[in-house]
């Protein structure tokens, strides 16, 4: 369920397991399970604490409504932890 979703990627996002949850995030509708806010925040913490920015960034351009606050600062905090400067000012 939805839950279930969030708890198995904050794990992927603690143990740096970024293959996997991402792989799990794209496979949520194949489990009956459409991601919400919640999951993409998640998927860009996922991404961006571990130094996949460029890859956060098309996650956040490509869901399907805008990007609220915590979306942003996610990736913000990210960019600033990989001294990524010239991403951070979108």
């Amino acid at each position: 369920d939805h839950v279930s979703f969030i708890s198995i990627l904050t794990a992927c996002r603690h143990g740096g397991l970024v293959k996997e949850g991402m792989e799990l995030f794209r496979k949520m509708k194949d489990y009956g399970v459409e991601p919400e806010m919640v999951h993409y925040r998640c998927a860009v913490d996922l991404l961006a604490r571990n130094g996949f920015l460029k890859e956060a960034e098309q996650l956040i351009c490509g869901m399907p409504f805008p990007a609220d606050a915590t979306v942003w600062r996610t990736f913000l905090d990210g960019c600033n932890r990989f001294a990524e400067e010239e991403r951070s000012t979108l």
